[in-house]
């Protein structure tokens, strides 16, 4: 697909050359402005924990499967269990794998020339370029090959994937090196799992390729948006955390809670205990502490083994997994202290009855 071809030379299509020139520019501010607020942020280990399964949720459909990342989220909290002809988690650990050595360089050849592929050079900032060359090298990967087969089970024949030939790369793999190439040619000055795009837009035959390279661009817009938001989200409960510990005479060991739980897709009293090395009742009290506080919140629709195994995990989790409803309207009081904060709360109460009174007033 010539897509530089299009978008430069000459002809009546002059609007959409402009719409492909404004979905660019809007690509690159949002994945600057991204860049820029995950650079050195303090809960940057967690976000990137979610981004990874969102961008192998992303390659995983790019191949064909049926992949949610939210499903794949509660999954990973323990909360669900993926449906049969959902991608399962072990085909995503494979995936993961299989790309975790190329942060340092290392890994499959393949994958190490995948990325050479996107980025011959380093450091040029020419996202048309590199949309081309995601375009080329979608007509050398692997295609996702079905087959019928019968159930083992019950006899019917049912329809599975067949897997690619040992060092082949597919479309997913083609996603999934499109962060690697954004930070080899200048573009972020880190990986950012979530930025995988959608290559296979490129390989339809009845979108042309401005509209394809608008499509391409505006995904990645979309991508940088959705993990601001999950940054924000995390932020956010970090304030919370903050806030509710103000109050509590000694927060050494929910900070410790607060630690876990974010470096964990879920945690129980026995994680609890084993990672923050105290005894099996203090991690349940301070569990039941951190949960009356709402620093974290127990897994719905888990199922319980031995014991009380119950899982526990940070509300922004939860909300990603699609677990937990949105914050919305008004955000709760804020209880001060000191006679400054007296006359502050005494304002903000009156303040609320007022617009209490308007709403009725507007509602009437």
């Amino acid at each position: 697909m010539d897509v530089s071809g299009s978008l430069y030379g000459f002809g009546e299509r002059g609007e959409e050359r402009q719409l492909a020139f404004a979905a660019l520019n809007n690509a690159v501010a949002a994945i600057s402005r991204l860049d820029f607020e995950t650079a050195r942020h303090p809960l940057r280990s967690a976000w990137l924990r979610v981004e990874r399964e969102v961008a192998l949720a992303a390659a995983a459909r790019e191949t064909g499967f049926e992949a949610d990342p939210q499903s794949i989220i509660a999954a990973r909290i323990g909360a669900v269990t993926l449906p049969r002809g959902h991608v399962q988690l072990g085909d995503l650990d494979d995936r993961a794998r299989r790309w975790s050595p190329i942060a340092q360089r290392k890994g499959p050849a393949e994958l190490r020339a995948l990325v050479a592929k996107l980025a011959p050079v380093r450091g040029d900032r020419d996202l048309v370029a590199l949309a081309e060359r995601v375009a080329r090298t979608l007509g050398d990967c692997s295609q996702s090959s079905w087959e019928f087969d019968d159930d083992p089970l019950t006899g019917v024949p049912t329809l599975r994937n067949v897997p690619a030939e040992p060092g082949a790369v597919d479309a997913g793999d083609l996603a999934l090196a499109l962060p690697f190439a954004l930070r080899r040619i200048g573009v972020t000055t880190a990986v950012l799992p979530g930025l995988v795009g959608r290559p296979r837009v490129f390989g339809r035959e009845d979108v042309p390729p401005l509209a394809a390279l608008t499509s391409w661009a505006a995904a990645l817009e979309l991508q940088a948006g959705q993990g601001a938001a999950r940054l924000r989200e995390l932020s956010a409960y970090a304030g919370l955390v903050e806030r509710q510990l103000a109050d509590v005479r000694r927060p050494a060991a929910l900070r410790r809670l607060v630690a876990v739980a974010l470096g964990n897709w879920s945690v129980w009293a026995a994680k609890l205990a084993r990672d923050a090395r105290v005894d099996i009742s203090s991690a349940w009290r301070t569990l039941e502490q951190a949960a009356d506080l709402g620093l974290v919140v127990e897994v719905p629709g888990q199922k319980r083994s031995r014991g009380d195994g119950t899982l526990y995990a940070a509300p922004p989790l939860l909300r990603m997994a699609g677990l937990m409803s949105v914050r919305r309207g008004r955000p709760a009081k804020t209880v001060f202290g000191g006679e400054v904060g007296a006359e502050l709360g005494d304002a903000i109460a009156e303040l609320d009855a007022a617009m209490a009174a308007a709403d009725r007033l507007l509602t009437a």
